[in-house]
């Protein structure tokens, strides 16, 4: 089963660009580029409505609710910066065919992934990089940080039923023993750009 949810997930990960560090220096002063504070971990877009807003907010107490659950507590307090907008979400530098991404310990968040799910699947990232040496950080396989948070993110997308229609509809997956030589970002990456054309199936079928 865990085999099947990882697999499901380089597939769909397609549309969160394995969660690769972006060119986000402007997230460290996200109130100088257009976003504006809700909380003092959380920033949206301005023009928010209100109750995007608190959706944000309900989404972050869920998403350390989830965190804590699987790490045992909390070591990371990520900022969480929310776009509205695609325009947003580019000059951030998200790429288009991305969800959400995480730099550091700033969480950059898409239109398209404002929930809980997208959320706790960056944090992981950033919670697993906070309790690691950098040095353990490195080694670490790639496979099994995403898979670390695709398990807390609990997201449809990655779900048995969605595995399911994978299987169903004979899109090519990574073997196991491909999966698992993805030990690094650059691996993890290159295998996701391998299957990318197969990526906007699987939206469809979400």
């Amino acid at each position: 089963m865990r085999y099947l949810k990882l697999l499901s997930l380089m597939l769909s990960v397609i549309t969160i660009s394995g969660c690769s560090i972006l060119q986000g220096e402007k997230l460290l002063a996200p109130e100088s580029f257009g976003l504006t504070p809700v909380t003092l971990s959380i920033y949206v877009e301005a023009g928010a409505d209100k109750a995007t807003r608190i959706r944000l907010r309900e989404s972050m107490e869920k998403a350390e609710g989830a965190i804590r659950m699987a790490y045992g507590g909390v070591a990371s307090r990520p900022t969480v910066n929310a776009c509205i907008t695609e325009e947003c979400y580019e000059s951030f530098g998200g790429g288009r065919g991305s969800l959400a991404k995480v730099y550091g310990k700033h969480i950059l968040l898409s239109p398209r992934a404002l929930n809980w799910h997208f959320l706790a699947h960056e944090w992981s990232h950033a919670e697993m990089s906070t309790r690691l040496t950098f040095f353990a950080w490195k080694l670490m396989p790639q496979w099994f940080d995403e898979g670390v948070a695709v398990a807390i993110s609990e997201a449809p997308e990655h779900s048995e039923s969605h595995w399911q229609f994978l299987v169903a509809t004979h899109v090519p997956r990574p073997t196991r023993e491909e999966l698992q030589t993805l030990k690094s970002l650059k691996q993890w990456l290159d295998a996701i750009h391998k299957y990318e054309k197969w990526g906007q199936v699987l939206i469809i079928g979400i």
